[in-house]
């Protein structure tokens, strides 16, 4: 009876603890006071839109595990399903999942031994975040820690919801600006996007909401600097969409020629459009084709253009006469509404 009294008296105090962090808006001091009371070797706080999800905070999980757990399991069909459909916390042994290619392959390796997972629900129901914990000893997690993560959904919820969902998709790692209707407004807690006073990415961004596609990741030059950049649109507000980048070097050992042939590429330009494009020799645009599928080590044009729709190894053109052109990147008609997007990836 002690016992159960003593429980008791700590999850209400961690109940107190969670509250006080959730009104301070620190999610991640949320997330440390319940792995110290869980005992939980690894931990993150993932918020959800319906289609994506992102981390808000990450205590201890390798690189590889936040990955998984933040873009691939959420869209898993059949343990993100489970996951999302789940009343209530699950463990990791409810569902097989330890016979997955996620534990043998990422997990495992990673020394999680046991796992609790917690769909994060408002009182309508909706899913908006979730919570993970992992330890390194099998077993660990019980029905006791069911029934806690259980009483503080509520809390952890609102933990998960902040005040632009568009902003919080994107990793704390990338400074952000939030645009509406063309006007560029700051996000609290983050570092402005430095790429907004760049007036071609401007023109980039006004261009980027005449089309349909939800998403756009490509890099730019900034003051001898390469940023990567990322569009997120809005779903749910008119004209919103929110900006993000982060230096970044050119990937594969790319010369900025090689990575306007590369978008040329992508865009389905030819090797004499590529010359055009670029004031060379079609001889010379061969050349650097092939040096492109050489440092990509793809195997032909087409994986080398997937690769870099896939990877935002793109740089667009504001000219819409130029075979780099954001919309033909974004599969549409210069100067037209596209029909569909060819770009689609996950934060």
């Amino acid at each position: 009876m002690e016992r159960a009294e003593a429980l008791d008296a700590a999850a209400v105090r961690l109940a107190v603890r969670v509250g006080v962090c959730v009104d301070d808006e620190s999610p991640t001091d949320a997330l440390k006071a319940v792995m110290a009371h869980t005992g939980a070797d690894m931990a993150q706080l993932d918020t959800w839109n319906g289609t994506r999800a992102a981390s808000l905070s990450v205590q201890d999980c390798p690189r590889d595990v936040a990955r998984v757990l933040a873009e691939e399991l959420p869209a898993d069909p059949v343990f993100g399903r489970r996951l999302r459909a789940a009343p209530s916390a699950c463990l990791s042994e409810d569902d097989g999942f330890h016979r997955s290619p996620y534990y043998t392959d990422c997990f495992g390796p990673a020394g999680a031994a046991s796992g609790l997972s917690l769909p994060l629900r408002e009182a309508s129901g909706q899913v908006t975040g979730f919570l993970h914990l992992a330890s390194g000893h099998p077993g660990h997690f019980g029905e006791r820690h069911r029934v806690l993560l259980d009483t503080l959904m509520p809390l952890l919820t609102r933990a998960a919801m902040l005040p632009h969902p568009t902003t919080a998709l994107i990793p704390k790692s990338y400074d952000v600006s939030l645009i509406r209707y063309g006007h560029v407004e700051p996000v609290r807690g983050r570092t402005p996007a430095v790429v907004t006073a760049d007036p071609e990415v401007c023109e980039l961004i006004r261009r980027f909401t005449r089309q349909p596609t939800p998403y756009l990741q490509f890099l730019w030059p900034v003051e001898g600097r390469w940023f990567e950049v990322r569009m997120v649109r809005d779903a749910e507000q008119e004209e919103t969409l929110a900006v993000a980048c982060r230096p970044a070097p050119l990937p594969y050992r790319l010369t900025p020629r090689e990575l306007e042939a590369l978008t040329a590429l992508a865009a389905g330009a030819t090797n004499r459009q590529i010359a055009g494009t670029l004031t060379i020799s079609e001889r010379t645009a061969m050349t650097h084709v092939e040096h492109i599928l050489a440092k990509l080590a793809a195997p032909g044009r087409t994986a080398a253009a997937v690769r870099a729709v896939r990877e935002g190894i793109v740089l667009p053109s504001t000219d819409p006469a130029s075979p780099r052109a954001i919309e033909r990147l974004l599969g549409a008609t210069p100067g037209r509404s596209g029909s569909g997007p060819c770009v689609s990836r996950r934060f």
